[in-house]
């Protein structure tokens, strides 16, 4: 994620720096809520950003965003919303975001 677009309303950005283009797929959900806010494929051409989508929210959280392409993929957070943050619910984000992780670690590839 990247440009905020107003008050409640992010740009999701793709930033391919490869000299190639890429075309995969991308899941942003929100950490408080656990919905999907954004579930799709992009594109992008060699050296660009390009816009994906825009994404709204509201208050204060944290969005994990999964990305792949070909064998490649990687994972993001993005804090919304205006300082400051409470600890508590930061820290809370955070351990889940690392759970999350954990877990996808531990499950073989193509299961």
């Amino acid at each position: 994620m990247g440009e905020d677009c107003g008050n409640e309303c992010h740009k999701l950005i793709c930033a391919n720096n490869t000299l190639d283009e890429i075309c995969g797929e991308v899941t942003v959900t929100d950490a408080k809520t656990q919905k999907t806010l954004y579930s799709g494929e992009f594109s992008s051409s060699p050296n660009q950003n390009t816009v994906i989508s825009e994404i709204t929210t509201s208050g204060q959280g944290m969005c994990f965003i999964d990305w792949k392409y070909d064998k490649n993929s990687g994972s993001n957070t993005y804090l919304y919303g205006k300082p400051p943050f409470d600890f508590e619910d930061y820290n809370r984000w955070v351990l889940a975001f690392n759970e999350k992780r954990q877990v996808e670690r531990a499950i073989p590839s193509g299961n």
